[in-house]
């Protein structure tokens, strides 16, 4: 299209790859997260009941690690208490997220924005 706001002026993969907030490149961090972590598309999943109805909360774990999905579906933010899903031996790693959360996760007061999503890598395993 050469024309109107969608033309190849107006948006292009260039323009989107340097756009960190571009869908391009969250669906690049998501096939890479994908590609990653084989739990997500290979192993046991679990839905966990965390409290509020309005999150949703699913884990998978595989032979390459353990990762939980948190998702909140209500506009509000909201800070949920996790803990019981930490593995002694590493620290949870957020590596997909809607927002900047910060380096460290807490899973004792995890925030999560208004319709925000967190994907927390809680085990990694070597698989040789």
């Amino acid at each position: 299209m050469d024309e109107g706001p969608y033309s190849y002026e107006n948006v292009n993969v260039t323009d989107e790859r340097l756009d960190p907030n571009s869908l391009l490149t969250w669906f690049e961090r998501t096939l890479h997260a994908l590609r990653e972590c084989e739990e997500i598309g290979s192993g046991d999943h679990d839905v966990l009941d965390v409290g509020p109805d309005h999150v949703m909360v699913h884990r998978a774990t595989g032979r390459s690690g353990t990762t939980l999905f948190v998702h909140n579906l209500a506009d509000q933010p909201c800070r949920l208490k996790l803990g019981f899903v930490r593995d002694p031996e590493q620290p949870p790693l957020n590596f997909v997220s809607d927002a900047e959360y910060g380096r460290d996760v807490d899973l004792d007061a995890l925030d999560v924005s208004g319709y925000g999503y967190r994907w927390i890598r809680l085990r990694r395993t070597v698989v040789a």
